[in-house]
């Protein structure tokens, strides 16, 4: 038994990006804009630091996943929840970007910076 109990936040993801997940529509977006821009991101971004600074997410990345999504009959139930898919599939695709141009490493580094069980973890090590 672990000394710090963090219960698994099973609402983190909700059934829409589950659905994305489930059909590969979000690996595989993200396999083609890596594909279509790795040099220029590699050129923009010399390091894993600057790039975990500066990029975010383009906008055309979102909207290429929301109707590919749409073409396989996975929508959100209402704006509500693609309010809350939003932030966490901008999280996962600057991961996943970060994976292909670097490692899994710099994947979960990005990751783990909003994960709540790591979070604790680093509480309760620096008391």
């Amino acid at each position: 038994m672990p000394d710090y109990f963090v219960p698994l936040d099973t609402l983190q993801f909700t059934r829409f990006h589950r659905m994305l997940n489930a059909k590969s529509i979000i690996i595989n977006a993200n396999l083609r804009y890596v594909d279509n821009n790795r040099k220029t991101l590699k050129s923009r971004y010399k390091t894993f630091d600057d790039f975990n600074t500066r990029f975010t997410v383009p906008q055309s990345q979102i909207d290429a996943i929301l109707k590919e999504g749409e073409a396989q009959q996975i929508k959100p139930k209402d704006q509500a929840e693609l309010k809350r898919t939003l932030p966490l599939l901008r999280i996962q695709l600057k991961a996943l970007v970060a994976r292909d141009l670097w490692d899994m490493d710099e994947y979960f580094q990005i990751m783990n910076e909003t994960n709540h069980v790591v979070r604790k973890a680093l509480e309760v090590l620096s008391h």
